[in-house]
């Protein structure tokens, strides 16, 4: 079982992490919504301390409608109306949602690099051409929506996944074959620089009190009651007897704000 850690947990997909907290072994720890200068959503980590480390840095993106696109130009939506929109990247630099996971993986890429003596055990620098983050885009939501996108980027630099089944067999089974070595600890290392909180599982959360339907009558009942004393209180006060010809009366007096 995964080990999960986060920094703006308001954004955390819990399907995606519980899924791999389940189903990844128990040398991965997985990184949710990490800032290295830009937001990356989620980023794999296995260590290896003989070669390089498994280090995978994905984008997700969950779509309703059919996209469209190549790997360098800008990508459409399809409209309810059968229309071909195209998409506006938050960042021009990103041009399409490719683009957004390769410029994220190079910012970790980046990050990792220049903060190396913050949670590497060898004193000595490695050059920055030795790191490497995997870029993978990963489009969640109904899978029976057929995208006219490519299966791989022309430049064969990261990939493509249509749904979450693919990308977890995709994390279990990738090797790189770039990178620096990382151990156990250098990785344990890196999360505390990097600020991060361990996420625990959905089901070791603490649970809601179950309250039964006649517990939750009788609150109800003691709230009105309440609410009727209060009301009669403050009728009691707002009313005061005057005198009138014949029979007795009652007029409101004026409270102050």
């Amino acid at each position: 079982m995964a080990r999960i850690y986060a920094g703006e947990l308001t954004k955390v997909e819990k399907e995606v992490v519980e899924r791999l907290r389940d189903e990844l072994p128990d040398d991965f720890t997985v990184l949710a919504e990490v800032n290295v200068g830009r937001n990356v959503d989620i980023v794999v980590i296995r260590p290896n301390a003989e070669r390089p480390a498994l280090i995978i840095a994905a984008e997700l993106k969950r779509v309703s409608r059919p996209l469209m696109g190549q790997t360098d130009g800008v990508w459409k939506e399809l409209t309810d109306q059968g229309e071909w929109v195209e998409i506006e990247p938050s960042n021009s630099r990103d041009v399409n949602h490719y683009w957004q996971a390769v410029h994220a993986a190079n910012a970790l890429k980046d990050w990792l690099w220049r903060n190396q003596r913050l949670y590497r055990d060898d004193p000595e620098a490695v050059d920055e051409g030795r790191f490497s983050a995997w870029p993978d885009l990963v489009l969640l939501g109904d899978d029976t929506i057929v995208h006219r996108l490519p299966l791989a980027p022309a430049n064969r630099f990261g990939l493509l996944f249509f749904g979450l089944d693919a990308w977890v067999d995709h994390v279990l089974a990738w090797i790189p074959r770039k990178g620096v070595p990382l151990n156990q600890r250098e990785v344990d290392r890196l999360v505390e620089v990097m600020g991060l909180m361990e996420l625990p599982a959905l089901d070791a959360r603490p649970r809601p009190i179950e309250v039964s339907p006649e517990d939750e009558l009788a609150a109800v009942v003691r709230d009105l009651k309440e609410r009727m004393l209060v009301l009669e209180s403050m009728l009691e006060g707002a009313m005061r007897p005057v005198t009138a010809i014949g029979r007795p009366e009652y007029a409101l007096t004026a409270r102050a704000s």
